[in-house]
C-alpha cells in the first residue's frame, strides 16, 4: 500500500532557524508529533510520499514572504516536497489550495494502478478540501489525523477585527468538511462525537519519539526542589492559578520555572519581580526544554478540567513529560485515558487551593517514591506509545479500511 502524506512536517533544524527570526513563535508540537510518526512509518518500511505545508507566521510576522516546492531531507529518512505558497494572510490559503490540488492529482495519476490512500495531518481546510474533492473523483480513500478539533484550534482575537474575522471564517469552512473523510486517527475517544459517529477511527493519544527524549533516568541533585512547566503561557492553560498557588507556599528552597509564550507573560514577569523563586525563561528550543525537564524535580500541566475543550484534547506535553524521567502532576482530564493515571500524580481540579495543597504534598514526598513513579511512567510510554508501535497501528487501520478504493 502506498501512502501520500500531507502534513506540516519539515526539517527540524532548518525550521527552528527560520522561526528564531520570526516575531511570533509558533508551537512545535505538530512538528514533534509528525517527525515521530514518520520515524515510526520508516521503521515499518512504509511506502510513503510526503508533501508539506509548513507552519510559519504570515508575513510580516515571519520574514518568509513565499516558498517554492523545494525538497528537503527529514530526520525520519523520508524526503518532503513543500507545497508552494505566498505567505500573506488569505493569499497563503488560496495558493496552498491551488498547489496542493496539482500535487495530489499528480500523485494519484502516477499511482493509478496501485493500492493507495491519502493521509492528512490536521483538518486544515485549504488542503483538506482539495484532498476530499480529488479523492472522491478518483475513488481514492482519504483519512485525517485529528490532533485537535477544528473548532478549538483558533480563538477569536479581540485586538484585531480582521484577524478575528478570518479565524472565524476558517473555523466555519473547516467545520463544514470535517466529517467528509473516509476515516480518522483521533487523539481522544470523544473526538468522534464531534467529527463523525459513523466513520471508522482509531485512537492513539500521541506518539513517543524515543530518540529525542532523555534516555537516562539519573536525576540532577538539585539544591532546590524545581517545579517546571513548558508550553503556552496562557491563562486558559491554568498558568495564573499555578503561579498564585506557588506564591502561597512558604518554602524558600523551591523554584517554579516556566517556559514559552502567551497572553500571561506580562503578568508573569511582574510576579517574577515580586518572588525570586519564580523564574521565567521565555522561548527555548525543544532540545533545551528536554534538558530542563530532565533536571527538574516535578513537571506540571494543570489545565482547567471544566473547560469544554479538555474533553476532546490529549495534551501533547503529557507523553514528552512522561519520557523525561521526571514525575508529572496533572489535572484529571476527560481526554486522558484511565491507564495513564497509574503513572502520574493528579488533582481533581485546578483551583488555587487544590494546587497549593498538592504541591505542598509533592515537595515533601520521599525522593525514592518520586523516582519510582517517574521510572514507571517512562517504561509505560516507551513500551506502549513508541513510534514504531503507533505507526504500525495506523498503517493497519488504513490497510483495513481502503477496500472500496484503489
Amino acid at each position: 500500500m502506498k501512502i501520500l502524506y500531507l502534513g506540516m512536517v519539515c526539517n527540524k533544524a532548518n525550521y527552528l532557524k527560520e522561526i528564531e527570526k520570526s516575531k511570533v513563535k509558533p508551537s512545535v508540537a505538530a512538528l514533534v508529533f509528525e517527525n515521530a510518526l514518520l520515524k515510526g512509518f520508516k521503521e515499518n518500511n512504509v511506502d510513503l510520499t510526503v508533501k508539506s505545508f509548513p507552519v510559519f507566521p504570515s508575513f510580516p510576522h515571519s520574514k518568509k514572504l513565499f516558498w517554492t516546492n523545494k525538497t528537503e531531507d527529514l530526520e525520519s529518512g523520508y524526503k518532503t516536497e513543500w507545497i508552494p505558497a505566498i505567505n500573506i494572510n488569505a493569499v497563503k490559503q488560496l495558493t496552498l489550495k491551488m498547489n496542493s490540488k496539482r500535487m495530489i492529482k499528480r500523485w494519484i495519476k502516477d499511482n493509478k494502478d496501485e493500492e493507495k490512500v491519502v493521509l492528512v495531518y490536521s483538518i486544515f481546510e485549504p488542503i483538506g478540501k482539495s484532498v476530499i474533492d480529488i479523492c472522491k473523483k478518483t475513488n481514492t480513500k482519504c483519512f485525517a489525523i485529528v490532533p485537535d478539533l477544528p473548532r478549538d484550534m483558533f480563538k477569536a482575537d479581540d485586538k484585531s477585527f480582521l484577524r478575528s474575522y478570518f479565524k472565524k471564517m476558517y473555523v466555519r469552512k473547516t467545520t463544514l468538511i470535517q466529517s467528509l473523510f473516509d476515516g480518522y486517527v483521533y487523539l481522544t475517544e470523544k473526538m468522534k462525537d464531534v467529527i463523525s459517529t459513523t466513520k471508522p477511527y482509531i485512537v492513539i493519544e500521541g506518539i513517543a519519539d524515543l530518540y529525542d527524549n532523555n534516555k537516562s533516568l539519573v536525576k540532577a541533585n538539585n539544591k532546590n526542589f524545581i517545579i517546571m512547566y513548558a508550553g503556552g503561557i496562557n491563562k486558559s492553560f491554568g498558568i495564573d492559578n499555578l503561579v498564585k498557588a506557588f506564591i502561597q507556599l512558604k518554602n524558600e528552597d523551591i523554584e517554579l520555572r516556566l517556559f514559552g509564550y502567551g497572553d500571561y507573560v506580562s503578568e508573569l514577569e511582574l510576579y517574577c519581580q515580586k518572588d525570586r523563586r519564580i523564574k521565567y525563561y521565555g522561548w527555548k528550543t525543544r532540545e533545551e526544554i528536554l534538558k530542563y525537564e530532565a533536571q527538574a524535580d516535578l513537571l506540571v500541566n494543570l489545565r482547567n478540567n471544566m473547560d469544554e475543550y479538555t474533553k476532546y484534547s490529549f495534551p501533547s506535553k503529557t507523553i514528552e513529560y512522561m519520557l523525561s524521567g521526571t514525575p508529572l502532576l496533572i489535572t484529571a482530564l476527560e481526554g486522558i485515558p484511565d491507564e495513564y493515571y497509574k503513572y502520574v500524580y493528579s488533582i481533581p481540579d485546578n483551583d488555587i487551593q487544590t494546587i497549593q495543597n498538592k504541591l505542598c504534598e509533592m515537595i515533601n514526598l520521599d525522593k525514592g517514591e518520586l523516582e519510582e513513579m517517574a521510572k514507571n511512567a517512562y517504561e509505560f510510554i516507551k513500551n506502549n506509545k513508541n513510534a514504531q508501535n503507533q505507526a504500525k497501528k495506523i498503517y493497519f487501520f488504513l490497510k483495513e479500511n481502503i477496500k472500496d478504493g484503489r
